[in-house]
């Protein structure tokens, strides 16, 4: 609801992190890592291990390449424990009918994207559960080709503005002033 109301009553590109860093945050970044790996030497080993033409070759260089990757032991622990509530989740999804969480959760957790989308699902489950409770499996059946439709027509309008803002940032090198949006948050 907040989402919604500061884009109505406010200038949306008012949102510097929107406007400003978010469509060039991703090109810095690459252009950090590539001129780190090329200060370390590691851009050079990997450009070796490219493949040499045969089916084989093609298969066998990103294998390769994992060869060079050098793993955090810091940070390995957090994969385990992400796999562990992943597995947890997924037992008691299937054990227990009525078990809220899903165990996709994990996949957006602490993600930009999930601050301001969550308020979406947040409404999408309240939906659910009070045409489940209210009309039961009959009605809920019946209504499920409208939510794919607003489902479906979200992700083209997404997949769409994200196209037009990269094409209208690399030709006029400054970021969109039209926002496209179909559904709030």
């Amino acid at each position: 609801i907040g989402s919604t109301f500061s884009l109505y009553n406010y200038n949306p590109m008012g949102d510097s992190w929107a406007a400003r860093w978010t469509p060039t945050m991703y090109f810095d970044q690459t252009a950090q890592a590539l001129g780190s790996l090329e200060t370390s030497g590691l851009l050079e080993r990997t450009q070796a291990l490219e493949p040499t033409g045969s089916a084989a070759s093609a298969f066998l260089a990103p294998l390769r390449r994992l060869g060079l990757a050098q793993p955090n032991a810091l940070r390995a622990h957090y994969i385990l424990y992400g796999a562990l509530a992943v597995m947890a989740l997924s037992f008691l999804r299937f054990r227990f009918s009525k078990f809220p969480l899903h165990p996709v959760i994990f996949l957006v957790v602490g993600t930009n994207p999930s601050f301001g989308a969550w308020g979406s699902f947040l409404m999408g489950w309240f939906v659910k559960q009070a045409v489940v409770r209210f009309g039961g499996g009959g009605v809920y059946q019946k209504f499920k080709p409208l939510f794919i439709g607003l489902i479906s027509g979200e992700l083209g309008i997404a997949g769409t503005a994200l196209v037009v803002e990269f094409v209208h940032y690399f030709h006029f090198h400054s970021v969109a002033s039209v926002s496209l949006r179909f559904l709030p948050g």
